[in-house]
Protein backbone atom coordinates (compact mmCIF):
# COMPACT_ATOMS: atom_id res chain seq x y z
CA UNK A 1 0.00 0.00 0.00
CA UNK A 2 1.12 3.55 -0.62
CA UNK A 3 2.16 5.88 2.13
CA UNK A 4 -0.52 8.40 3.21
CA UNK A 5 -0.71 11.18 0.63
CA UNK A 6 -2.02 14.70 0.98
CA UNK A 7 -3.32 16.98 -1.75
CA UNK A 8 -1.46 20.17 -2.49
CA UNK A 9 -1.83 22.89 -5.16
CA UNK A 10 0.25 22.97 -8.35
CA UNK A 11 1.84 26.35 -7.76
CA UNK A 12 4.22 25.71 -10.65
CA UNK A 13 1.54 24.73 -13.15
CA UNK A 14 -1.14 27.43 -13.00
CA UNK A 15 -1.18 27.66 -16.76
CA UNK A 16 -1.91 23.95 -17.09
CA UNK A 17 -4.58 23.61 -14.43
CA UNK A 18 -8.32 23.46 -14.54
CA UNK A 19 -9.63 26.46 -12.61
CA UNK A 20 -11.14 25.48 -9.28
CA UNK A 21 -14.90 25.55 -9.17
CA UNK A 22 -14.65 27.97 -6.29
CA UNK A 23 -11.90 30.38 -5.38
CA UNK A 24 -12.57 30.02 -1.67
CA UNK A 25 -12.35 27.23 0.86
CA UNK A 26 -15.43 26.53 2.98
CA UNK A 27 -13.80 25.79 6.30
CA UNK A 28 -17.14 25.15 7.97
CA UNK A 29 -18.46 22.75 5.30
CA UNK A 30 -16.57 19.45 5.00
CA UNK A 31 -16.16 17.39 1.85
CA UNK A 32 -18.72 14.59 2.03
CA UNK A 33 -16.20 12.13 0.59
CA UNK A 34 -13.02 12.66 2.63
CA UNK A 35 -14.10 15.26 5.26
CA UNK A 36 -11.45 17.75 4.15
CA UNK A 37 -12.56 21.37 3.72
CA UNK A 38 -14.86 21.66 0.73
CA UNK A 39 -14.66 24.32 -1.96
CA UNK A 40 -18.34 24.35 -2.83
CA UNK A 41 -20.75 22.05 -4.60
CA UNK A 42 -19.34 19.65 -7.16
CA UNK A 43 -21.54 17.18 -9.05
CA UNK A 44 -24.37 17.57 -6.57
CA UNK A 45 -22.56 17.51 -3.21
CA UNK A 46 -20.16 19.62 -1.19
CA UNK A 47 -16.68 18.33 -1.97
CA UNK A 48 -13.05 19.38 -2.04
CA UNK A 49 -11.32 20.03 -5.34
CA UNK A 50 -9.31 16.83 -4.92
CA UNK A 51 -12.29 14.49 -4.69
CA UNK A 52 -14.17 16.41 -7.38
CA UNK A 53 -11.22 16.14 -9.75
CA UNK A 54 -10.76 12.46 -8.98
CA UNK A 55 -14.45 11.76 -9.63
CA UNK A 56 -14.40 13.69 -12.90
CA UNK A 57 -11.32 11.89 -14.21
CA UNK A 58 -12.71 8.52 -13.20
CA UNK A 59 -16.02 9.08 -14.97
CA UNK A 60 -14.58 10.63 -18.12
CA UNK A 61 -12.07 7.82 -18.50
CA UNK A 62 -14.60 5.15 -17.53
CA UNK A 63 -12.32 3.75 -14.85
CA UNK A 64 -13.07 0.40 -13.19
CA UNK A 65 -10.82 0.28 -10.15
CA UNK A 66 -10.26 -2.88 -8.11
CA UNK A 67 -9.86 -2.83 -4.34
CA UNK A 68 -6.84 -4.88 -3.33
CA UNK A 69 -7.49 -4.80 0.40
CA UNK A 70 -8.34 -7.96 2.33
CA UNK A 71 -11.52 -6.23 3.51
CA UNK A 72 -12.53 -5.59 -0.09
CA UNK A 73 -14.64 -2.46 -0.51
CA UNK A 74 -14.20 -1.24 3.06
CA UNK A 75 -11.06 0.89 2.90
CA UNK A 76 -10.99 4.08 4.94
CA UNK A 77 -11.55 7.15 2.76
CA UNK A 78 -10.59 10.30 4.63
CA UNK A 79 -8.21 13.21 4.17
CA UNK A 80 -5.21 11.09 5.12
CA UNK A 81 -6.06 7.88 3.26
CA UNK A 82 -8.13 9.05 0.29
CA UNK A 83 -5.41 8.24 -2.25
CA UNK A 84 -4.65 4.75 -1.01
CA UNK A 85 -7.57 2.98 -2.71
CA UNK A 86 -9.16 4.45 -5.82
CA UNK A 87 -11.87 1.80 -5.91
CA UNK A 88 -13.16 2.65 -2.44
CA UNK A 89 -12.80 6.38 -3.05
CA UNK A 90 -14.93 6.18 -6.19
CA UNK A 91 -17.45 3.97 -4.39
CA UNK A 92 -17.76 6.54 -1.61
CA UNK A 93 -18.22 9.32 -4.18
CA UNK A 94 -21.27 7.46 -5.44
CA UNK A 95 -22.44 6.53 -1.93
CA UNK A 96 -22.56 10.16 -0.80
CA UNK A 97 -24.43 11.25 -3.92
CA UNK A 98 -22.01 12.44 -6.60
CA UNK A 99 -23.80 12.52 -9.94
CA UNK A 100 -21.90 11.06 -12.89
CA UNK A 101 -24.38 12.58 -15.34
CA UNK A 102 -23.22 16.03 -14.23
CA UNK A 103 -19.71 15.09 -15.35
CA UNK A 104 -20.85 13.70 -18.69
CA UNK A 105 -22.87 16.82 -19.42
CA UNK A 106 -19.86 19.05 -18.88
CA UNK A 107 -17.73 20.13 -21.79
CA UNK A 108 -15.21 17.33 -22.22
CA UNK A 109 -11.48 17.82 -22.52
CA UNK A 110 -10.01 18.68 -25.88
CA UNK A 111 -7.39 16.31 -27.16
CA UNK A 112 -5.44 18.22 -29.78
CA UNK A 113 -2.31 18.74 -27.69
CA UNK A 114 -0.62 17.36 -24.66
CA UNK A 115 -0.91 20.70 -22.93
CA UNK A 116 -4.71 20.52 -23.00
CA UNK A 117 -4.69 16.97 -21.69
CA UNK A 118 -2.50 18.06 -18.81
CA UNK A 119 -5.33 20.13 -17.43
CA UNK A 120 -6.86 16.87 -16.29
CA UNK A 121 -4.00 16.20 -13.88
CA UNK A 122 -4.75 18.41 -10.94
CA UNK A 123 -5.40 16.41 -7.82
CA UNK A 124 -2.84 14.30 -6.03
CA UNK A 125 0.80 15.24 -5.47
CA UNK A 126 2.80 14.07 -2.56
CA UNK A 127 2.79 12.57 0.91
CA UNK A 128 3.40 13.85 4.39
CA UNK A 129 7.17 14.18 3.96
CA UNK A 130 8.61 17.64 3.19
CA UNK A 131 9.21 16.59 -0.43
CA UNK A 132 6.69 18.21 -2.78
CA UNK A 133 6.12 18.18 -6.53
CA UNK A 134 7.82 21.56 -6.94
CA UNK A 135 10.90 20.11 -5.26
CA UNK A 136 10.77 17.17 -7.67
CA UNK A 137 11.29 19.72 -10.44
CA UNK A 138 13.64 21.94 -8.45
CA UNK A 139 16.77 20.75 -10.21
CA UNK A 140 15.22 21.06 -13.66
CA UNK A 141 16.07 24.47 -15.09
CA UNK A 142 16.40 25.87 -18.58
CA UNK A 143 19.95 25.55 -19.88
CA UNK A 144 22.29 28.45 -19.33
CA UNK A 145 23.32 30.40 -22.45
CA UNK A 146 25.89 28.67 -24.62
CA UNK A 147 28.24 31.66 -24.56
CA UNK A 148 30.65 30.73 -21.78
CA UNK A 149 34.11 32.26 -21.94
CA UNK A 150 36.11 29.09 -22.48
CA UNK A 151 39.43 30.91 -22.51
CA UNK A 152 39.27 30.89 -18.72
CA UNK A 153 40.01 27.48 -17.22
CA UNK A 154 37.38 26.43 -14.68
CA UNK A 155 36.86 23.24 -12.73
CA UNK A 156 33.29 21.99 -13.06
CA UNK A 157 31.16 23.15 -10.11
CA UNK A 158 29.33 20.52 -8.17
CA UNK A 159 25.68 21.49 -7.78
CA UNK A 160 23.94 18.59 -6.06
CA UNK A 161 20.28 18.03 -6.75
CA UNK A 162 17.99 18.02 -3.71
CA UNK A 163 18.00 14.88 -1.59
CA UNK A 164 20.09 12.87 -4.09
CA UNK A 165 22.69 10.60 -2.45
CA UNK A 166 26.17 10.52 -3.94
CA UNK A 167 26.19 6.82 -4.69
CA UNK A 168 23.01 5.20 -5.88
CA UNK A 169 22.16 1.57 -6.62
CA UNK A 170 21.22 0.66 -10.16
CA UNK A 171 18.22 -1.27 -8.86
CA UNK A 172 15.98 0.41 -6.33
CA UNK A 173 15.19 -1.40 -3.07
CA UNK A 174 11.68 -2.86 -2.80
CA UNK A 175 9.93 -0.14 -0.84
CA UNK A 176 6.77 1.76 -1.61
CA UNK A 177 6.96 4.74 -4.00
CA UNK A 178 6.87 8.17 -2.39
CA UNK A 179 4.26 9.80 -4.58
CA UNK A 180 1.23 9.03 -6.77
CA UNK A 181 1.23 8.33 -10.47
CA UNK A 182 -0.35 11.67 -11.47
CA UNK A 183 2.65 13.50 -10.04
CA UNK A 184 4.91 11.44 -12.30
CA UNK A 185 2.83 12.34 -15.35
CA UNK A 186 2.90 16.05 -14.48
CA UNK A 187 6.67 16.02 -14.05
CA UNK A 188 7.13 14.14 -17.33
CA UNK A 189 4.81 16.53 -19.11
CA UNK A 190 6.70 19.55 -17.83
CA UNK A 191 9.99 18.09 -19.08
CA UNK A 192 8.33 17.35 -22.44
CA UNK A 193 6.84 20.84 -22.83
CA UNK A 194 10.02 22.62 -21.74
CA UNK A 195 12.03 20.56 -24.22
CA UNK A 196 9.72 21.35 -27.13
CA UNK A 197 9.86 25.06 -26.32
CA UNK A 198 13.65 24.93 -26.00
CA UNK A 199 14.09 22.99 -29.27
CA UNK A 200 12.08 25.58 -31.17
CA UNK A 201 14.10 28.38 -29.61
CA UNK A 202 17.45 26.74 -30.38
CA UNK A 203 16.58 25.89 -33.98
CA UNK A 204 15.35 29.44 -34.54
CA UNK A 205 18.60 30.83 -33.15
CA UNK A 206 20.93 28.35 -34.84
CA UNK A 207 19.25 27.93 -38.22
CA UNK A 208 16.61 30.64 -38.77
CA UNK A 209 15.98 29.61 -42.38
CA UNK A 210 15.33 25.94 -41.59
CA UNK A 211 11.92 24.94 -43.03
CA UNK A 212 9.30 23.87 -40.50
CA UNK A 213 9.18 20.40 -42.06
CA UNK A 214 12.86 19.88 -41.32
CA UNK A 215 12.51 21.37 -37.84
CA UNK A 216 9.90 18.69 -37.13
CA UNK A 217 12.26 15.97 -38.37
CA UNK A 218 14.92 17.11 -35.89
CA UNK A 219 12.30 17.37 -33.15
CA UNK A 220 11.05 13.87 -33.88
CA UNK A 221 14.58 12.45 -33.84
CA UNK A 222 15.70 14.18 -30.64
CA UNK A 223 12.68 14.41 -28.31
CA UNK A 224 13.17 11.06 -26.59
CA UNK A 225 16.86 11.51 -25.74
CA UNK A 226 16.18 15.08 -24.63
CA UNK A 227 13.45 13.75 -22.36
CA UNK A 228 15.91 11.31 -20.79
CA UNK A 229 18.58 13.94 -20.19
CA UNK A 230 15.88 16.21 -18.77
CA UNK A 231 14.89 13.48 -16.33
CA UNK A 232 18.41 13.58 -14.89
CA UNK A 233 17.67 17.06 -13.54
CA UNK A 234 14.61 16.20 -11.43
CA UNK A 235 14.26 14.60 -8.02
CA UNK A 236 15.61 11.06 -7.73
CA UNK A 237 12.16 9.85 -6.67
CA UNK A 238 11.12 10.29 -10.29
CA UNK A 239 13.83 7.80 -11.25
CA UNK A 240 12.81 5.43 -8.46
CA UNK A 241 9.27 5.23 -9.79
CA UNK A 242 10.52 3.80 -13.08
CA UNK A 243 11.96 0.86 -11.20
CA UNK A 244 8.89 0.37 -9.00
CA UNK A 245 5.78 0.86 -11.10
CA UNK A 246 6.75 0.92 -14.75
CA UNK A 247 4.38 -1.92 -15.59
CA UNK A 248 1.45 -1.15 -13.31
CA UNK A 249 -0.79 0.73 -15.74
CA UNK A 250 -0.26 -0.93 -19.12
CA UNK A 251 -3.21 -2.22 -21.12
CA UNK A 252 -1.12 -4.00 -23.78
CA UNK A 253 0.24 -7.17 -22.13
CA UNK A 254 1.98 -8.32 -25.31
CA UNK A 255 4.28 -5.29 -25.11
CA UNK A 256 5.32 -5.74 -21.49
CA UNK A 257 8.55 -7.76 -21.91
CA UNK A 258 10.23 -5.16 -24.12
CA UNK A 259 8.99 -2.28 -21.99
CA UNK A 260 10.13 -3.99 -18.81
CA UNK A 261 13.63 -4.50 -20.19
CA UNK A 262 13.92 -0.97 -21.53
CA UNK A 263 12.42 0.66 -18.44
CA UNK A 264 15.02 -1.12 -16.33
CA UNK A 265 17.75 0.18 -18.66
CA UNK A 266 16.25 3.67 -18.35
CA UNK A 267 16.24 3.33 -14.58
CA UNK A 268 19.87 2.21 -14.59
CA UNK A 269 21.19 4.97 -16.83
CA UNK A 270 19.29 7.67 -14.92
CA UNK A 271 20.63 6.30 -11.65
CA UNK A 272 24.16 6.53 -13.03
CA UNK A 273 23.50 10.11 -14.14
CA UNK A 274 22.18 10.97 -10.68
CA UNK A 275 25.32 9.56 -9.05
CA UNK A 276 27.42 11.75 -11.36
CA UNK A 277 25.51 14.86 -10.26
CA UNK A 278 25.47 16.48 -13.70
CA UNK A 279 25.65 20.22 -13.17
CA UNK A 280 23.76 22.87 -15.13
CA UNK A 281 26.62 23.67 -17.49
CA UNK A 282 27.23 20.03 -18.35
CA UNK A 283 23.49 19.59 -18.80
CA UNK A 284 23.38 22.50 -21.24
CA UNK A 285 26.20 21.11 -23.39
CA UNK A 286 24.81 17.56 -23.35
CA UNK A 287 21.41 18.88 -24.35
CA UNK A 288 22.90 20.75 -27.30
CA UNK A 289 24.85 17.66 -28.36
CA UNK A 290 21.69 15.55 -28.29
CA UNK A 291 19.68 18.04 -30.33
CA UNK A 292 22.23 18.09 -33.14
CA UNK A 293 23.45 14.49 -32.89
CA UNK A 294 23.66 12.10 -35.81
CA UNK A 295 21.43 9.27 -34.60
CA UNK A 296 23.21 6.73 -36.82
CA UNK A 297 26.17 6.97 -34.44
CA UNK A 298 24.13 4.98 -31.93
CA UNK A 299 22.76 2.28 -34.23
CA UNK A 300 25.05 -0.34 -32.69
CA UNK A 301 23.24 -0.11 -29.35
CA UNK A 302 19.75 0.76 -30.58
CA UNK A 303 17.32 -2.18 -30.17
CA UNK A 304 15.32 -3.49 -33.09
CA UNK A 305 11.73 -2.69 -32.20
CA UNK A 306 8.40 -2.93 -33.94
CA UNK A 307 6.78 -0.95 -31.16
CA UNK A 308 8.03 2.53 -31.87
CA UNK A 309 5.58 5.15 -32.99
CA UNK A 310 5.57 5.54 -36.76
CA UNK A 311 7.32 8.57 -38.14
CA UNK A 312 5.10 11.32 -39.41
CA UNK A 313 7.37 11.71 -42.40
CA UNK A 314 7.98 9.33 -45.27
CA UNK A 315 11.33 7.62 -45.73
CA UNK A 316 12.12 10.10 -48.47
CA UNK A 317 11.66 13.01 -46.09
CA UNK A 318 15.03 13.80 -44.61
CA UNK A 319 17.12 16.84 -43.89
CA UNK A 320 18.35 18.36 -47.13
CA UNK A 321 21.53 19.54 -45.48
CA UNK A 322 22.97 18.23 -42.22
CA UNK A 323 26.40 19.84 -42.03
CA UNK A 324 25.07 22.55 -39.72
CA UNK A 325 24.09 19.84 -37.20
CA UNK A 326 27.64 18.51 -37.07
CA UNK A 327 29.02 22.01 -36.55
CA UNK A 328 26.76 22.73 -33.59
CA UNK A 329 27.15 19.23 -32.14
CA UNK A 330 30.94 19.34 -32.30
CA UNK A 331 30.99 22.87 -30.88
CA UNK A 332 28.99 21.77 -27.82
CA UNK A 333 31.14 18.65 -27.46
CA UNK A 334 34.36 20.67 -27.52
CA UNK A 335 32.98 23.12 -24.98
CA UNK A 336 32.03 20.25 -22.68
CA UNK A 337 35.51 18.76 -23.06
CA UNK A 338 37.12 22.06 -22.13
CA UNK A 339 34.75 22.56 -19.22
CA UNK A 340 35.59 19.13 -17.78
CA UNK A 341 39.30 19.29 -18.65
CA UNK A 342 40.33 18.71 -15.04
CA UNK A 343 38.48 15.41 -15.17
CA UNK A 344 38.90 13.95 -18.68
CA UNK A 345 37.56 10.58 -17.58
CA UNK A 346 34.30 12.31 -16.66
CA UNK A 347 33.99 13.73 -20.17
CA UNK A 348 34.68 10.33 -21.72
CA UNK A 349 32.17 8.63 -19.45
CA UNK A 350 29.41 11.14 -20.24
CA UNK A 351 29.99 11.11 -23.99
CA UNK A 352 31.04 7.52 -24.64
CA UNK A 353 29.15 5.60 -21.95
CA UNK A 354 26.07 7.58 -20.91
CA UNK A 355 24.73 9.19 -24.09
CA UNK A 356 24.89 6.02 -26.25
CA UNK A 357 22.84 4.15 -23.63
CA UNK A 358 19.90 6.47 -24.32
CA UNK A 359 19.48 4.73 -27.68
CA UNK A 360 18.61 1.44 -25.96
CA UNK A 361 15.33 2.95 -24.76
CA UNK A 362 12.85 3.30 -27.62
CA UNK A 363 10.41 6.12 -28.21
CA UNK A 364 7.61 3.64 -27.63
CA UNK A 365 8.70 2.84 -24.08
CA UNK A 366 8.89 6.51 -23.08
CA UNK A 367 5.51 7.08 -24.69
CA UNK A 368 3.89 4.18 -22.82
CA UNK A 369 5.54 4.93 -19.48
CA UNK A 370 4.78 8.63 -19.27
CA UNK A 371 2.34 9.85 -21.92
CA UNK A 372 -0.20 7.17 -22.80
CA UNK A 373 -2.82 8.44 -20.36
CA UNK A 374 -2.42 11.97 -21.68
CA UNK A 375 -2.45 11.31 -25.42
CA UNK A 376 -4.63 8.18 -25.21
CA UNK A 377 -4.83 6.59 -28.65
CA UNK A 378 -3.11 9.49 -30.39
CA UNK A 379 0.44 9.25 -31.67
CA UNK A 380 3.24 11.01 -29.83
CA UNK A 381 4.45 12.17 -33.25
CA UNK A 382 1.22 14.07 -33.86
CA UNK A 383 1.33 15.45 -30.34
CA UNK A 384 4.88 16.67 -30.87
CA UNK A 385 3.90 18.52 -34.02
CA UNK A 386 0.83 20.07 -32.37
CA UNK A 387 2.73 21.30 -29.33
CA UNK A 388 5.64 22.54 -31.46
CA UNK A 389 3.38 24.51 -33.78
CA UNK A 390 1.50 26.12 -30.89
CA UNK A 391 4.44 26.79 -28.56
Amino acid sequence: MRSPIHQTEFDRFNSLRIPASSNRILYDVPCKVCRDHSSGKHYGIFACDGCAGFFKRSIRRDRNYVCKSKSEGNCVVDKTHRNQCRACRLKKCFDVGMNKDAVQNERGPRNSTLKRHLAMYKDTIINTTPMRHDIMLQGYRPPIPMVLDLSVHRPPPIIPLPYIPRMLPTIAPPIAPLFPIDSIYETAAQIFLDNVKWIKQRLTERKPDLPIKEQLIILEDAWKDLFIIGATQVHYSFIQWIGYESLSNFNRPEKRPSIQKESQELHNVLSKCASLVIDRTEFAYLREMILFADRTDYDSVRPTSTCDSPRSTNDSNHLRETSFKKVFHDDAKNRLKTYTSLSPERFEYLVDQILPRFAIVTNYTIEELFFRQAIRDNSIVGTLANVYNTS
